[in-house]
């Protein structure tokens, strides 16, 4: 059998990486430091989180309470509510179909012709009191013609007129750009 000697651990000598009370003590402190440290942030956290429910609980009530009042209000006045319904479907009537009328802008629109721009605008001399003015661009100044003398055909629009036309010299060779304002036929929406 081997016998090893026990070997002392000197306390009190200071060397670097020799255990001592001075060592002992600096990581005990370290480790009970970070500890402390790490309560008091969790610790912090958790009343700022419950500050945060507590301010989150308050708004929903405030939002339940501003709800149920507008319930309330929205039950007495059923007849606000009728004739709001009743505006709105006047408003409604009034107005053209915007589909048809885009599906009938682009029945005549030529393959060399693109537009980059759609607008709905108020025309006070037409018949509808709306209108379109149409922004595009083609490599042939015969397809705008053309476009133009096609809407000015159709039972849809009326004032067709070719507002701007504008020579331009890109990459692709020479374009057209163009502005066409137009008036939608039909009878003026009622006044409300």
């Amino acid at each position: 059998m081997t016998t090893y000697p026990i070997q002392r651990i000197n306390f009190v000598e200071k060397k670097l990486l020799v255990l001592t009370y001075r060592t002992l003590f600096a990581t005990l402190g370290v480790v009970v430091g970070l500890g402390i440290l790490l309560v008091g942030v969790t610790s912090i956290r958790l009343v700022l989180l419950s500050k945060e429910i507590q301010r989150a609980q308050n708004e929903v009530f405030l939002l339940k309470s501003e709800h149920e009042r507008f319930l309330s209000q929205m039950a007495t006045s059923s007849t606000e509510k009728e004739q709001a319904q009743n505006m709105l479907i006047t408003i409604f009537n009034g107005s053209p179909p915007w589909s048809v009328m885009l599906k009938e802008i682009t029945l005549h629109i030529p393959h060399s012709l693109w537009l980059t721009e759609i607008k709905s605008i108020e025309k006070s001399d037409a018949p509808s009191h709306r209108g379109f003015t149409l922004n595009g661009e083609s490599y042939q100044a015969e397809a705008i013609t053309s476009f133009v003398k096609s809407l000015a055909s159709t039972s849809a629009f009326t004032q067709v007129v070719l507002q701007s036309l504008q020579q331009k010299t890109g990459p692709h060779g020479d374009s057209y750009q163009f502005s066409i304002e137009m008036a939608i036929k039909g009878a003026a929406p009622k006044k409300i």
